[in-house]
């Protein structure tokens, strides 16, 4: 039987069977559409061109997704959350001998009346865009040769396609809303860690 990775009423494992008014997909586009564009505008500014930028570029990634897979896993009926992708960039950077950062990373909660779903929205939707980072990558000058479990796997990928058959249902007002507060707070949770991560580069 295929799980049900569903946008939730709090407390729940179902769907909200209220007044369908908008597709909660759309919703979370255009609800998060100025959080995503910022941090996608940060993410590329700083790039992965090169061995030293796709380093930095993973470790953004594994210092912002450890705190919320970590908090994905301590949630009540656990069993639909997004794959751990932490274990795959930590591989990455073990083979690239670059340090882990977690020192001084701030955890991840969700706020109240945010609806989980659209955090795991937020989270799986990103695997479409590591695909295209990937073929970028190959692309640059050694880049074929940099170490790439996290970006090439496959797993994030096949959640998102099953994630998105629930996402193009509609729901009510309360429960959209409730997934766009959670997919903003994902997006503010990489944005300040790829701002934190970027300027300690910097110095």
């Amino acid at each position: 039987m295929e799980q049900c990775h569903c946008i939730a009423i709090e407390g729940s494992g179902r769907i909200a069977n209220l007044s369908p008014k908008e597709i909660v997909r759309d919703a979370l586009r255009a609800g998060t559409r100025d959080a995503h564009d910022k941090l996608d505008q940060f993410m590329r500014h700083t790039g992965w061109q090169d061995r030293a930028s796709y380093g930095t570029f993973l470790q953004v990634q594994y210092a912002a997704r450890l705190p919320i897979e970590q908090y994905f896993a301590q949630l009540p009926m656990s069993d639909d959350i997004p794959p751990a992708q932490a274990p795959l960039i930590r591989q990455d950077l073990v083979q690239m001998g670059l340090d882990l950062p977690t020192q001084g990373m701030p955890r991840f909660d969700l706020p109240k009346q945010a609806n989980r779903g659209g955090a795991f929205w937020a989270i799986a939707g990103s695997s479409l865009g590591n695909k295209a980072i990937l073929r970028e990558i190959e692309r640059s000058p050694g880049g074929k040769t940099w170490p790439a479990a996290f970006l090439s796997d496959g797993s994030m990928t096949d959640y998102w396609k099953t994630l998105r058959l629930d996402l193009n249902k509609p729901a009510d007002q309360e429960t959209t809303a409730g997934a766009i507060k959670a997919a903003k707070a994902v997006f503010a949770h990489f944005h300040w860690i790829a701002q934190r991560i970027s300027l300690e580069h910097a110095e």
